[in-house]
């Protein structure tokens, strides 16, 4: 269940960041996708209800896995500003 959660909470994670940090002028495409809005809000209200009901069955084990993914932020935060550091250097 650790693996499965913590699989879960980074994809989501990434699938926003990656709308976050992306321009409007990246995001334009040559094609359209059927249900475009409709089916990463359903993606986003499954993860949201999945993450719910882990909470409800099992939140001392659920607040675990959260710790230790927040245990992994600063590393997150350390390698994105070496990353950082090494491209404004070229």
């Amino acid at each position: 269940m650790l693996g499965v959660l913590a699989v879960l909470v980074v994809y989501l994670a990434a699938n926003v960041a990656n709308l976050v940090a992306l321009s409007p002028a990246e995001l334009t495409s040559s094609f359209r996708v059927l249900l475009y809005p409709v089916v990463p809000l359903f993606f986003l209200a499954a993860c949201a209800g999945i993450f719910a009901n882990s909470f409800w069955e099992q939140p001392a084990f659920t607040w675990i896995n959260l710790g230790v993914l927040a245990a992994g932020l600063p590393v997150y935060w350390v390698w994105s500003a070496r990353a950082a550091r090494r491209r404004s250097e070229r």
